[in-house]
């Protein structure tokens, strides 16, 4: 009968993560009012990055350039297989993403 050996633990490096800016009107912007605060990562504590805080001012100019795209842009006459395809494909990134940061966390290991 085979003994059962400890597998080594992977030293995995984590990914370095810049900055975050806001995404509005296709542009990645700073929040107009300079503020940032920090994501965590909660298995160590240590801090990934800064993230840009959006303020009133920039919640607005995101919802009014939201609202222009879906009533002017190709988003309302696209058929709606099109725009599964589109919500499916934003999922898939989503997805991918979340998996590659779950990879590297400690408590993975």
């Amino acid at each position: 009968m085979a003994t059962p050996t400890l597998e080594k633990p992977r030293s995995v490096k984590a990914p370095s993560v810049k900055d975050q800016p806001l995404f509005i009107n296709g542009r990645f912007v700073d929040s107009s009012n300079q503020k940032t605060f920090a994501t965590i990562n909660p298995a160590t504590g240590e801090t990934i990055c800064q993230v840009a805080e959006a303020s009133a001012q920039d919640v607005d100019a995101a919802a009014k350039a939201a609202r222009k795209a879906l009533e002017s842009g190709p988003w309302k006459t696209m058929d709606a297989k099109k725009k599964e395809a589109q919500v499916s494909a934003t999922k898939t990134i989503s997805a991918t993403k979340s998996r590659y940061f779950l990879m590297w966390s400690p408590r993975r290991r």
